[in-house]
């Protein structure tokens, strides 16, 4: 085996243990946000509304208005006040 040949395994070798290094550390991080939003659930006070948007936060607006009896414009609201008050950028984020 040339050196060259060495050298090419012995890279491969570590572009994997860095992508599999990645992966690790993506799952880690990502119990960490889990971790740190199920602290702030716990902390954060919310309305009993706020309470019923955030469980059906998977469901889209028009849905979510049609369930509650309210508007589209109101569900968007609870939406966005639940985004501040979790400092987060994206309903994916909310606990």
């Amino acid at each position: 085996m040339t050196r060259i040949e060495k050298l090419t395994i012995e890279i491969r070798a570590l572009e994997r243990s860095i992508e599999e290094s990645r992966e690790r550390l993506q799952r880690l991080q990502c119990e960490v946000r889990k971790e740190v939003m199920g602290i702030l659930h716990a902390h954060v006070p919310l309305t009993p509304r706020q309470k019923q948007i955030l469980a059906m936060k998977s469901l889209g607006n028009k849905q979510i208005a049609a369930e509650l009896n309210i508007t589209i414009r109101t569900v968007k609201f609870h939406i966005s006040s639940l985004l501040r008050e979790f400092q987060v950028q994206s309903r994916a984020d909310l606990p």
